[in-house]
């Protein structure tokens, strides 16, 4: 964080559910311990990967969250295909049962949020990027419709 401060850039840190840091109190803790002034990722799959839960988003200090990734998923999925869905097969916005619409209130508007929902079996389908990116933002767009928040 120090270096990159040096070259006028920011830090973020991303709990992961297959890494040592996974979760927001590990991630809040590790931030805290660094005495840097990094940042909180935010990832909707992280949370629920982790048994997390929406209100688990209150912990996080105000200012903290620097980004956010969102996506969705089935609640549950089995251990053994937790690697596959992590690296290639993420759903888009609305399209899963994770409870995004508690989660999205949660999130700061005022922050850039991206949509990571990698897909490889969209590929395999031959779905062009371009038709990936208008369905993930037609999905995305749904769910801030909800939220009654512009969808520019």
């Amino acid at each position: 964080a120090e270096t990159a401060r040096e070259y006028g850039l920011g830090v973020v840190l991303e709990p992961v559910n297959v890494g040592q840091t996974r979760t927001i109190a590990d991630g809040i803790e590790l931030i805290r311990a660094s005495g840097s002034d990094a940042g909180y990722l935010f990832d909707t799959y992280h949370l629920m990967r982790t048994g997390g839960s929406p209100g688990d988003l209150d912990a996080i200090p105000p200012g903290l969250i620097r980004y956010a990734q969102i996506n969705d998923g089935p609640l549950h999925i089995p251990e053994d295909e937790i690697m596959a869905e992590v690296m290639g097969e993420r759903l888009y916005p609305g399209l899963g049962e994770f409870p995004l619409q508690d989660i999205l209130t949660r999130i700061p508007t005022d922050i850039p949020w991206g949509i990571e929902a990698p897909s490889l079996r969209r590929v395999a389908e031959g779905q062009s990027p371009s038709d990936q990116a208008r369905e993930c933002m037609a999905a995305m767009r749904g769910q801030l419709n909800q939220q009654g928040l512009a969808a520019d």
